[in-house]
């Protein structure tokens, strides 16, 4: 488990730095799906990170292979212009990052809060005993991003029989990442 305290990544910073506005530069431009607002020099540092985002109890150590393994497959890619064939470990690897990264944000921690409190909050509503103080009332998880992260994990199982594709941007424009950063088609 790790200690209390630790800065941890939501979208890990290997990933945004291949949205850096050059290769030597720390920035990369951010579009935020929630709010709408477009940063043309968002820091790859300064974003994606909260305090304990995964907990103290081993999550972050359960990503780290997972991300490591991913950086490598991703940076081969990137140098050779060659993807994992199906059926290998770097493909799983590469999968089961896809998935975390859509399992990991704070929104899909905040839907699956609302949708788990709805939930609870209408079982509760069943309750004769309870109905009354929960009639006007919410149920919110905590550590939902645990929640989130695992089972979009769990789900990569299902993602094994897909493909992959290498997107490449020959503008001169660079490509913009946002606060979700996955594409699904």
């Amino acid at each position: 488990a790790m200690t209390s305290g630790s800065k941890q990544h939501f979208i890990p910073q290997f990933y945004m730095k291949r949205f850096a506005l050059s290769e030597s530069d720390g920035h990369y431009r951010l579009f935020r799906i929630a709010t709408g607002a477009f940063n043309r020099r968002a820091s790859i540092r300064g974003h994606a990170w909260e305090t304990d985002f995964y907990g103290t109890e081993g999550l972050d150590d359960v990503l780290k292979p997972i991300e490591s393994n991913a950086a490598r497959i991703i940076e081969r890619a990137h140098v050779d212009n060659v993807l994992p064939k199906k059926g290998t470990s770097e493909f799983d690897y590469l999968v089961y990052f896809v998935a975390s990264l859509k399992g990991r944000t704070k929104k899909a921690a905040e839907e699956l809060s609302a949708f788990m409190g709805a939930g609870i909050k209408n079982i509760m509503l069943q309750d004769s005993r309870l109905r009354e103080s929960m009639k006007d009332g919410s149920v919110r998880l905590t550590d939902s991003q645990v929640g989130s992260t695992v089972a979009a994990l769990q789900s990569a199982v299902h993602a094994r029989n897909l493909g992959c594709k290498i997107l490449r941007n020959p503008s001169a424009h660079p490509f913009v990442s946002s606060d979700s950063p996955v594409v699904s088609y």
